[in-house]
């Protein structure tokens, strides 16, 4: 039902303009409501289907944690100038972001490409420094 009542909605705006044979426009629509349809399955899970306790909940936060600490330590030991570029690289969000880096680029005089090899490999670093510390305090244990 959903096709057709998409279809109709758009028939007079896209009648006068559209040329060709009128199926693909029927089936470039069936096409999208496939996909829109499999996005919302792919992204939707029923609560009933989780089986969370208590207890798997607080070793997760614990875990999160433990995973923050390691990050901040870790951040420390960069030095001031990579800790201060991942930081600012992160900083934003959505358009401001996109905007934000190519700033910072510009800032350090390379291209937003090198930005990303740059910061990349200082998440890098990080995740083996994080990797490192969590293999430590668990041994600890």
């Amino acid at each position: 039902m959903k096709f057709f009542d998409r279809v109709a909605r758009k028939i007079r705006d896209v009648r006068p303009t559209y040329t060709g044979d009128p199926r693909l426009y029927f089936r470039a629509v069936a096409n999208n409501l496939v996909k829109e349809n499999f996005k919302k399955i792919k992204t939707q899970i029923a609560l009933e289907d989780v089986d969370l306790t208590k207890q798997q909940i607080s070793e997760a936060d614990a875990k999160d944690a433990e995973i923050e600490e390691c990050l901040h330590v870790c951040l420390q030991e960069l030095s001031s100038d990579k800790r201060e570029l991942i930081l600012a690289y992160y900083a934003k969000e959505k358009q401001a972001k996109i905007d934000h880096r190519r700033e910072l680029a510009e800032r350090f005089g390379i291209s937003v490409e090198t930005l990303r090899v740059r910061t990349h490999r200082i998440c890098l670093s990080l995740e083996t420094c994080i990797e490192r510390r969590l293999r430590r305090n668990g041994q600890r244990r």
